[in-house]
C-alpha cells in the first residue's frame, strides 16, 4: 500500500506553490504499489502537468519536488521552470519543514526515460534510475556475503550485520527472523521488536513490506535505488542534505501526485487591518512621499530638525529574502525610475557580502534616513553576533566586509571607536520571503542565528519589524491589484503565523511586493513600500523617545 498524504501535509505543500490556493491531489504513481520503474512512472505521470514528488526516506524523513510543467520521457535534457521547488515534509536538523527555491530555473527538471522525478542538474534530487523493486538481481543476490563484508539486504550474523539475503550455518535468514541476541536492522524483528522491512509475526507491525492476515502487504523491498541529492540549482546547501539524508538514501516509496487548483480567491468584505490611510490611489502616494520626504527624528515631539541628522533602519534576513531589493523598490520611487543600485538576485549565497549604507537623494540633498544592509544569514555562512553588536552600536562603517569565522577588530580601518547617537540602528526590519511556510520560515541553522540576533536586540531595546517580501506570488489576483492584501484571509493567515514563529506581534508584519519583473515603476508597488518604511521610520522615532530629554536639553 502506497502511503498518503494528510491534509495537513496537502494545505502546507499548498501555500509553497506559487498563488498558494488550495489543491487538489491526485496519486499517479507509487513506487510501493508499482515498483522502482521509470517506465511505469512515466507511463502514469508524463504530460500531465504540474505533480508533487514525495520520496519516504528510510531513516523516517520526507522530502521532495514540486514541477510546475509535465514530466516527458526525454533522453537527459534540462527544461526550465521558474516556479520549482524541493522542499522538506519530517525529518532534518529539527523536524522542520521548508521549502528550497529554485535558483537556476533552466536546469529545474531533467527529463529522462530512465530516471524517475528528476530535479536539477546536480542532480538536486533524483529519486531513482530504472530499477523494479520486483527485480533487484543487480542489487543483491542469495549467495553473496562474507563474515566480514556488510552486504546491501537483508541478513547478519552474530557478528556482522549483512544486508542482504543469507544467512550461515550459525544464523536463521534474516528476511524472515533474527536471533536472540542479534538486531536485524533490514528486514526483521523478534517479538518484541518492530521489523522495519519484510515481516511481523502476531504481536510485531510490519512497517514496510509484508504484515501478516490482518494487514495488507505494502511494498517488496526498501533499498538504495541510485538516489542522488547533490546541491546545484536549488537554493539548498550541503549540509542541509546531509542533515535530511543523513547518509541514508533508501526509501520504502516514492509518490507522485497531479496538482490542480480547486478555489479562486476568496476575499473579505472588510479588511483584516484597518490602516490609518485613505482610499488607495495615487493621492495616497503622494500623501505618503510627501510625509517621508519632509520627515526628520522626532519631529512631533519638538526635536529640532538638526538634533539627529537621520535615523538608521537595518535589513536582516536570510538569503534571497529580497532585503537589497526593498532598497532598489524605495530608491526607484524617489527616482522615478527603475533603480538597482544594490546588488540584489537569486543565488544560494549572499549576494551582499559587507556592510552597506545606502541614501536617497532628493533635490540634491539625502533624506533624513539611511537604509543599512547586510549579509545575508544562510545555513553555511554564519555571521559573528560580536559583528552584528556592533552594527547595532554604531561601532561598524560603511562598506565593511564580513569574513567567515572572523570578526571586526577595534583597530580595523572600518570600526568607529566613538558613535554618536546617529550611528545607532533605530529600528530593524526582518525580512522573510513570504512564500516559505510561516511556521518555518528560515532553515533551522538560521532560525537559530535569528534567534540570538533578536535576544541581542531585545537587550539593547531596538524596535523589530517584519517585511514579508514577495506576497505577489501567492495569488493572481494579489499579483494584479496588491490593494487586495488586506482583505486576503490568506495573506492574514500568513501574517499571524510569521509572527508567531518570530516571537512578535502580528501588527509589527508588514506584507510587501519589490519591484521584480516591470519594466517601470507600479503605483500599487510604491504605496506599499512608501507605507512601509513610513512605519519602519516611526519604530526608529519610538527608540529615540528613549532619549528625549537628552534631545530637548541638546545633550547629543
Amino acid at each position: 500500500m502506497s502511503k498518503q498524504l494528510s491534509e495537513q501535509e496537502k494545505d502546507k505543500i499548498s501555500k509553497w506553490i506559487k498563488g498558494g490556493k488550495k489543491k487538489n491531489y491526485t496519486q499517479l504513481y507509487s513506487a510501493a504499489s508499482s515498483g522502482f520503474n521509470s517506465s511505469r512512472f512515466h507511463g502514469n505521470c508524463d504530460n500531465k502537468g504540474p505533480t508533487v514528488t514525495l520520496v519516504y526516506n528510510r531513516n523516517g524523513s520526507v522530502y521532495g519536488g514540486y514541477a510546475s510543467v509535465s514530466w516527458m520521457s526525454g533522453s537527459g535534457e534540462s527544461v526550465y521552470d521558474g516556479d520549482a521547488f524541493l522542499f522538506l515534509l519530517t525529518g532534518g536538523f529539527k523536524n522542520n519543514s521548508c521549502k528550497f527555491t529554485i535558483k537556476i530555473p533552466e536546469f529545474a527538471l531533467t527529463m529522462n526515460k530512465d530516471y524517475g522525478p528528476s530535479f536539477g542538474k546536480g542532480p538536486d534530487l533524483l529519486t531513482f534510475e530504472d530499477k523494479d523493486t520486483e527485480d533487484c538481481t543487480d542489487d543483491f543476490t542469495e549467495d553473496d556475503t562474507d563474515d566480514d563484508t556488510e552486504d546491501t539486504a537483508t541478513h547478519t550474523d552474530d557478528d556482522t550485520e549483512d544486508t542482504a539475503t543469507h544467512t550461515d550455518d550459525d544464523t536463521e535468514d534474516t528476511a524472515t527472523h533474527t536471533d536472540d541476541d542479534t538486531e536485524d536492522t533490514a528486514t526483521h524483528t523478534d517479538d518484541d521488536t518492530e521489523d522495519t522491512a519484510t515481516h511481523t509475526d502476531d504481536d510485531t507491525e510490519d512497517t514496510a513490506t509484508h504484515t501478516d492476515d490482518n494487514t495488507e502487504d505494502t511494498a517488496t523491498h526498501s533499498f538504495n535505488h541510485n538516489s542522488v541529492m547533490i546541491p546545484h540549482s536549488y537554493n539548498i546547501s550541503e549540509q542541509t542534505v546531509e542533515d535530511i539524508i543523513g547518509g541514508e538514501f533508501g526509501a520504502v516509496d516514492v509518490v507522485v501526485y497531479a496538482v490542480e487548483d480547486v478555489a479562486e480567491d476568496m476575499f473579505l468584505t472588510t479588511p483584516w487591518r484597518e490602516m490609518d490611510l485613505p482610499t488607495w490611489d495615487s493621492k495616497l502616494q503622494e500623501l505618503l512621499k510627501r510625509d517621508i520626504e519632509e520627515y526628520w527624528p522626532l519631529r512631533e515631539m519638538g526635536v529640532a530638525e538638526n538634533t539627529i541628522p537621520y535615523v538608521n533602519v537595518l535589513l536582516l534576513g536570510p538569503v534571497g529574502s529580497g532585503k537589497s531589493s526593498f532598497f532598489n523598490t524605495l530608491n526607484s520611487i524617489f527616482r522615478g525610475r527603475l533603480s538597482i543600485q544594490a546588488r540584489a538576485g537569486s543565488s544560494d549565497s549572499s549576494l551582499t557580502k559587507s556592510f552597506n549604507v545606502y541614501s536617497i537623494i532628493l533635490n540634491q540633498r539625502p533624506l533624513r534616513f539611511r537604509i543599512c544592509d547586510c549579509r545575508g544569514f544562510e545555513d553555511a555562512h554564519e555571521i559573528d553576533q560580536y559583528d552584528i553588536e556592533a552594527i547595532l552600536d554604531g561601532n561598524i562603517k560603511d562598506n565593511y566586509t564580513f569574513a567567515d569565522k572572523s570578526r571586526i577588530r577595534k583597530e580595523s580601518p572600518f570600526y568607529r571607536q566613538d558613535p554618536k547617537m546617529h550611528d545607532r540602528i533605530h529600528s530593524v526590519a526582518i525580512v522573510v520571503d513570504g512564500n516559505n511556510d510561516p511556521d518555518y520560515p528560515m532553515t533551522d541553522r538560521v532560525q537559530e542565528q535569528m534567534k540570538k540576533t533578536q535576544e541581542l536586540m531585545n537587550q539593547k531595546g531596538v524596535p523589530q519589524l517584519i517585511l514579508m517580501n514577495k506576497i505577489d506570488c501567492l495569488s493572481e489576483t494579489i499579483r494584479h491589484n496588491l490593494s487586495c492584501i488586506f482583505h486576503s484571509p490568506d495573506i492574514k493567515d500568513r501574517v499571524e503565523k510569521l509572527a508567531h514563529s518570530l516571537r512578535l506581534p502580528s501588527y509589527t508584519v508588514l506584507p510587501m511586493k519589490n519591484i521584480n519583473s516591470e519594466q517601470r515603476i507600479n503605483e500599487n508597488v510604491n504605496i506599499l513600500a512608501l507605507y512601509n518604511l513610513r512605519q519602519m521610520l516611526r519604530a526608529a522615532d519610538d527608540y529615540l523617545l528613549n532619549y528625549l530629554d537628552e534631545f530637548l536639553g541638546d545633550k547629543l
